[in-house]
């Protein structure tokens, strides 16, 4: 039996709509860490015209894909088997949209996706008005060495504006999704305005309500990770610890 539905069955899946607020048309979309595919079935769907690579390094996840959930994807989708690092350095293209959402395990985030240099590149290979989505887990609890702190600095650092939506609740002192939504290009998304465009998922309808606002002090216990240095496991085994 094949599922096929528009409506996602978690909070931080349905932020790949925020295409929608951007100011260029997407042409060119790439999803790391595609999974069971819903982030890249929904956006070929919704973007008929635009070419959606979809890159998972479990090659077996395409096929559990096709056979359990969304069928045969759309002729503009192009599944890779590969690590995503590797294909962002090889690629030939330049991406209007990326969405991230690699995880290793329920909590664990491949290191080296998290890094500096990492978003350096990717940035390299994105258009001039683009946008990424990124799906991250942590909190804001008043700790050292945290990983959502760490992360949300090392984005940052890199692309233009930045902004944070909750995945489950305002109390940014527990452990949930964390959508870091961050663009290139001197553009801003108008949260006021944002109930007018044509949201299919629930969580975008009202998002205004669920973005929070980040201060350099919220993040101050944060550090830029990067090649050289990015103890992204350590932060992760916090999280476990702390969820038990």
């Amino acid at each position: 039996m094949v599922l096929k539905t528009k409506q996602h069955g978690f909070s931080y899946t349905q932020y790949y709509e925020m295409y929608k607020t951007m100011p260029a048309t997407v042409s060119n979309a790439l999803v790391l860490g595609a999974g069971a595919g819903t982030i890249t079935y929904s956006l070929a769907q919704e973007l008929p015209e635009a070419t959606i690579e979809s890159i998972e390094i479990e090659k077996m996840l395409f096929d559990i894909s096709e056979k359990y959930f969304y069928g045969k994807m759309p002729e503009n989708v192009t599944n890779i088997a590969r690590d995503g690092r590797t294909h962002v350095r090889n690629s030939d293209k330049i991406y209007d949209f990326v969405y991230i959402d690699a995880f290793s395990s329920l909590y664990s985030i491949p290191y080296h996706l998290t890094t500096k240099e990492f978003y350096t590149e990717l940035k390299a290979k994105m258009s001039d008005t683009s946008m990424l989505v990124t799906n991250t887990i942590g909190s804001l609890a008043n700790e050292k060495f945290t990983f959502f702190p760490s992360i949300y600095k090392t984005i940052c650092s890199i692309f233009d504006t930045c902004y944070v939506f909750v995945g489950v609740s305002h109390d940014t002192d527990i452990n949930q999704n964390l959508v870091i939504v961050a663009t290139k290009g001197d553009y801003a998304i108008n949260l006021d305005d944002i109930e007018i465009k044509d949201f299919n998922q629930p969580e975008l309808r009202f998002i205004h309500q669920n973005y929070i606002e980040i201060t350099d002090e919220d993040v101050s216990n944060g550090i830029i990770l990067t090649d050289d240095y990015a103890p992204v496991d350590a932060m992760i085994t916090k999280i476990i610890q702390e969820d038990g």
